[in-house]
């Protein structure tokens, strides 16, 4: 019962790290798009 009880978590607490490290990759790329976005915006206000 304990070990069920612990290989519970165990799956779970897998869950929760993958949907952080999900959400760190969709923020990081988010990130990136709005540089190079601004980058670009900047570009075109010189022109």
């Amino acid at each position: 019962m304990r070990l069920n009880l612990y290989k519970g978590k165990e799956i779970v607490l897998h869950i929760n790290m993958g949907r952080i490290k999900k959400f760190c990759l969709i923020s990081a790329l988010i990130k990136t798009i709005l540089i190079f976005y601004r980058k670009k915006m900047g570009n075109c206000d010189r022109l």
